[in-house]
């Protein structure tokens, strides 16, 4: 907090001279900026207009106003796009489109920190572009898609049943996050990577990955003793972990005993991917799961527990498909279409809360959108 209310007086005297105004609806505005993006959602680089020298941002507001007929705002910029003057700007593009452009379009990629890429590797379905993205997107989509997806029903259910029973039942007080944090570990494991419930791998990988996650945002110097090293060196021994999965699923391929339906890491060593490149996405996959569903249904409860109304809906509708139930029944996937208000209070809670608040992007060529001309870089 001392830190933080430093930069701050560091910046301000820089912030407080700025004195532009929004400018969406002067004349002044040029129709055909030029921008450098750097981030997603926010594109972290200057909006510059080369004739005047300004530094704008552009934002695409979630729900653009049509501009007014015959005003400067129609005149001067492109549907859904506000120039906003500002010492550190932003580019803000939203809706579908904006979200198809940034997530699937070639021409950007993925820009991950020092920290993330030497915690989780450098040859992640993030990483990797063109082709071979292409062909590691395949094989991930084959274990998360629908159909896939409602196998896992049953198993998550089994999972979840276990962890509240031990974790929660006649608990007092329960700490939310870390709890939450190994139940999604644990589903995962089960889930994506068919490991065993009480084997010393999944252990071993859990107690890992507790110390890993925190290094993704620490200052990434391998100093002695320092919060980097430590967890560094969590990255290492989980890693080798996960090695001695890859080779045991290998042998099991070789001899027949399992084919590459059974799991991800199975059908990716039966597609020829390379083993480094396996244990990557792999851990990519782990901190994944082990952080976003965690921070998820962390938020939900908070949510709930503040607004008693909805918190009485949504245990109406599970106590309805709980007595629907024999006892000790698993969920089914058609359980799940009755779960509508729970799911809409989990919707509620991404727009509140989202787990994953950014995503560095670059581009690697020219691109233009919404008349915005985005250079290499």
């Amino acid at each position: 907090m001392l830190i933080r209310r430093r930069c701050w007086r560091l910046l301000w005297p820089y912030l407080s001279r700025s004195s532009h105004r929004c400018r969406c609806s002067t004349a002044s505005s040029p129709p055909a900026p030029v921008a450098r993006p750097a981030a997603s959602p926010c594109l972290r680089a200057p909006w510059a207009y080369p004739s005047s020298g300004r530094r704008l941002a552009c934002c695409a507001p979630c729900a653009p106003t049509p501009p007014r007929s015959g005003s400067a705002a129609g005149s001067g910029l492109r549907a859904g796009v506000a120039a906003v003057p500002l010492p550190l700007p932003d580019g803000v593009p939203g809706g579908p489109s904006a979200n198809k452009f940034l997530f699937s379009s070639p021409a950007l990629v993925t820009m991950n920190s020092e920290a993330f890429s030497r915690m989780v590797g450098r040859r992640t379905v993030r990483d990797v572009i063109g082709d071979e993205h292409a062909r590691v997107r395949a094989m991930m989509v084959q274990f998360l898609r629908l159909d896939a997806v409602k196998r896992y029903v049953g198993s998550m259910d089994a999972e979840v049943r276990r962890h509240l029973d031990a974790h929660w039942t006649g608990q007092g007080t329960v700490a939310v996050m870390p709890s939450m944090k190994s139940l999604t570990f644990n589903v995962m494991c089960a889930a994506l990577f068919r490991m065993e419930r009480d084997g010393a791998v999944r252990r071993e990988l859990s107690t890992e990955f507790q110390q890993l996650v925190k290094g993704i945002w620490a200052v990434p110097l391998n100093l002695p003793f320092g919060t980097f090293s430590r967890c560094l060196a969590a990255s290492r021994r989980g890693r080798r972990a996960v090695a001695g999965v890859i080779e045991e699923r290998r042998a099991k391929l070789e001899r027949g005993e399992s084919a590459p339906a059974d799991d991800m890491v199975t059908h990716m060593l039966a597609k020829g991917l390379p083993d480094e490149q396996i244990l990557d996405n792999v851990m990519f996959l782990m901190v994944a799961a082990h952080d976003t569903a965690a921070a998820l249904i962390t938020f939900l409860l908070r949510h709930l527990d503040a607004n008693r109304d909805a918190y009485a809906k949504v245990v109406q509708e599970q106590e309805e498909i709980a007595q629907s139930k024999a006892p000790g029944e698993a969920l089914l996937w058609d359980d799940l279409s009755w779960m509508r208000y729970t799911w809409a209070a989990a919707m509620e809670t991404l727009q509140l809360v989202p787990p994953a608040f950014s995503m560095l992007r670059k581009a690697l060529d020219d691109v233009e959108y919404g008349g915005y001309l985005i250079p290499k870089g």
